[in-house]
């Protein structure tokens, strides 16, 4: 993984998919946002936070204490072929990718959500 999901200029673009499970229903809701869909400020913010986020990457962040409905987020950070994945409970989530599922679910399209049961 040479570039990660930052990028240079001139590669082929971010594509950030985030999937939300969890809760006491079990709702699974899904969004997308890709960076040729952006204008060019939000398109850099998208690449800011998701270079950000990277370094959360392998690490297993834990649900908090109290929390037994909590939602867990999955995020995919694909580019050029390449997928990055980060899992963790949506609590615990840290301050650049909380700031980057905010703005994926602001911007992207998604899913209505369904839930398990």
């Amino acid at each position: 993984m040479s570039e990660g999901p930052g990028g240079q200029a001139g590669d082929p673009g971010l594509r950030v998919v985030v999937r939300r499970s969890g809760g006491f229903a079990g709702i699974v809701r899904t969004w997308s946002l890709a960076e040729a869909d952006l204008p060019p400020e939000e398109a850099a913010r998208l690449r800011e936070l998701a270079a950000a986020s990277q370094a959360y990457l392998g690490q297993g962040l834990q649900l908090p204490p109290g929390v037994p409905d909590g939602f867990q987020v999955e995020i995919a950070l694909e580019r050029a072929g390449q997928t990055w994945t980060l899992l963790t409970p949506e609590q615990a989530a840290p301050d650049p990718v909380r700031a980057l599922l905010d703005l994926v679910r602001g911007l992207g399209t998604g899913d209505t959500g369904r839930g398990l049961g």
